[in-house]
């Protein structure tokens, strides 16, 4: 190849570089402005942007699969996953469980008691979503790869995201009853607190700690929020299930101390 051809394509891949740096900046800035604001009002903001921030992450992969390519081309691309690939993952996911709870308190707004338990829990999600998005800031400098010894590879995340999927369906069906809505709401927690420990093990110390922290309080939230859900619905039955949360508070307080 020839050299200006080379240098070319290398001021190509700079400039996506410069382009990728620059989205992560503009979302950095909106959770830093999210992060500490009352859990109801960061709701409804991550409610209202939502779209675009979706939009602004979509441009930003594309970006990085392009910035692949090209690096491919010339010998030094490695196409594993990065850590922080995981927390954005990790973080869309947190946010389909806001919008599930919303839509849950919407639908049951006709129940008072209800409507403010999944609202709670929707804003405690909103919450985790900010802190996930803030982890990323924790990294050290540069990719940093998941080790194989986390477990993590694409069938696991596609497994994953079947079971969302699977639960959103569910939960999103017309007519649902509360208790049913109740149960996908558990079921979401069960198979939330081993993927967020699974994610906790890939961070270095300090982020793993920090992030650990700023769970503790959603997760007892959602807990006290399940409690009374259960109880509402007369779902007493499924309240020893319960018992695995406490547990996963537990684990969150000691990776936090």
């Amino acid at each position: 190849m020839k050299e200006g051809q080379t240098g070319a394509k290398e001021a190509v891949r700079e400039q996506i570089r410069a382009a990728i740096e620059a989205i992560d900046g503009a979302l950095g800035g909106i959770v830093s402005f999210l992060a500490p604001l009352k859990p109801t009002l960061r709701n409804e903001l991550i409610q209202l942007l939502g779209d675009h921030v979706e939009r602004a992450r979509t441009a930003k992969d594309a970006l990085k699969n392009l910035l692949a390519d090209l690096e491919t081309e010339g010998g030094t691309m490695s196409s594993q996953r990065t850590v922080a690939d995981l927390l954005q993952i990790f973080a869309e996911f947190e946010q389909r469980a806001l919008d599930l709870y919303r839509h849950f308190a919407q639908a049951f707004a006709g129940h008072p008691a209800l409507g403010n338990i999944w609202r709670a829990m929707s804003d405690a999600e909103a919450g985790h979503f900010a802190i996930l998005c803030l982890a990323e800031d924790r990294l050290p400098a540069g990719n940093m790869p998941m080790a194989e010894s986390f477990g993590v590879d694409e069938n696991r995340l596609a497994e994953w995201k079947s079971t969302l999927d699977r639960l959103e369906a569910k939960g999103r069906r017309p007519g649902i009853a509360p208790a049913e809505a109740a149960e996908v709401t558990l079921a979401w927690e069960l198979e939330e607190q081993p993927r967020l420990h699974t994610l906790l093990s890939a961070l270095p110390e300090k982020a793993r700690r920090l992030t650990a922290a700023g769970f503790v309080e959603g997760a007892e939230e959602h807990l006290r929020c399940l409690r009374e859900l259960l109880r509402a619905v007369g779902r007493d039955p499924l309240l020893p299930e319960l018992s695995r949360l406490e547990e996963s508070v537990a684990s969150l307080r000691l990776l936090a101390s």
